[in-house]
């Protein structure tokens, strides 16, 4: 499994954030030096996703993502979706998928539900629909708000029951380290998970409480608009923490997860949700 950090655009530029990638196509509708980036690491071979903003914006950025899509032509589209409304989710598939599937190779559906069983009846219409074509699934992480290893039992649905490969399977977000490590190790070949915490945890170890980077800033636009100014053991604690967790994910039984990235936190304690 490969990791994706999400950050706001200006700190993309300085870090090693690897070769897997996840991007807001309404961050990079407008910003010439975010589309660069973004060229740079296409050409390079990298993966990058273009998300659709649902979680930062209460709504999908269509015509961005439509705008990004044909400008720098992304490995992976996130079909727009509707945070916990199958319904809703299911229409935008219908008025998006193909369209989206001219602009883009590969086209990531998101299913949604209020509980478990609604959002696997809603993955099992939306791959019905998508049929002959191929999709990637992405999990939401409130799945494992309903249960402690809520995704790792929709991975394994998906895997075993519905006959998804695991590397056509991406996670959206970490909501417990404990939770992603448990599905790393039934399915390490799952393409990847993204998340804010390597930010969050480097501002909170240096001196700013989490009560600043909680998961609503994080989550809402202005957080990714914030002109952030790094201090030099922020930037160090940042790489560190990238690092960490795509050690983490890439080979969970032999990463030490003793601490949760860096903040000196036994991992049995439960941390922010990102």
């Amino acid at each position: 499994m490969k990791f994706a950090p999400v950050l706001p655009p200006e700190l993309y530029y300085k870090f090693d954030g690897g070769d897997y990638h996840m991007v807001q196509a309404h961050l990079l509708a407008r910003n010439r030096k975010l589309q660069d980036w973004t060229q740079q690491a296409l050409s390079r071979g990298h993966t990058v996703i273009l998300d659709n903003g649902v979680i930062e914006l209460g709504t999908p950025a269509t015509r961005a993502l439509y705008d990004v899509a044909k400008k720098v032509r992304p490995t992976l589209v996130v079909c727009p979706d509707a945070y916990m409304d199958p319904d809703k989710t299911l229409a935008y598939q219908t008025q998006h998928l193909l369209t989206l599937q001219h602009l883009c190779d590969n086209v990531m559906l998101v299913p949604q539900g209020r509980t478990l069983g609604k959002w696997m009846d809603c993955a099992l219409e939306m791959l019905k629909q998508s049929l002959p074509t191929l999709v990637y699934v992405g999990v939401p992480k409130y799945l494992d708000v309903y249960h402690e290893l809520g995704r790792l039992l929709v991975v394994n649905a998906l895997v075993n029951d519905f006959k998804i490969g695991p590397s056509y399977i991406h996670l959206l977000g970490i909501h417990s380290i404990q939770a992603v490590a448990a599905i790393v190790e039934k399915f390490p070949d799952v393409l990847g998970v993204d998340s804010t915490l390597p930010v969050a945890a480097a501002l909170y170890r240096t001196g700013q409480g989490m009560d600043t980077v909680d998961k609503v800033t994080l989550d809402r636009e202005d957080w990714y608009l914030t002109a952030w100014d790094l201090s030099h053991a922020q930037i160090a604690s940042l790489q560190e923490n990238i690092g960490w967790t795509r050690q983490l994910v890439a080979n969970a039984p032999s990463g030490d997860r003793s601490k949760c990235l860096g903040m000196g936190r036994p991992m049995s304690t439960p941390g922010p949700s990102l």
